[in-house]
């Protein structure tokens, strides 16, 4: 029998490394479940954590955040070729 034990509830800090990493990665779209990986948070607190911070990965999806729209700028356009696109930064 495998009993899940539940972690102490805290408020939100964003200048704890859980709180500031969660934001980070929701912000660029990640899933709940790559982020409760890598912050140890429960899908709840990420859930929450992610409201709090008025932050949807939906904008992401969509191309309408900050990061979305540097990801884009950082694409070249269909004529300079895909040799150009994989010298880029972002994907090394």
């Amino acid at each position: 029998m495998h009993i899940e034990l539940r972690t102490k509830a805290r408020k939100i800090t964003w200048t704890s490394d859980e709180d500031l990493r969660c934001a980070i990665l929701g912000g660029m779209g990640f899933s709940t479940k790559m982020i409760t990986s890598e912050t140890g948070l429960t899908p709840c607190q990420v859930s929450y954590r992610l409201n709090k911070a008025h932050i949807k990965r939906k904008d992401y999806r969509d191309g309408n955040s900050v990061v979305a729209k540097r990801v884009m700028n950082a694409i070249p356009n269909k004529n300079t070729g895909i040799r150009n696109l994989l010298s880029l930064e972002i994907i090394k």
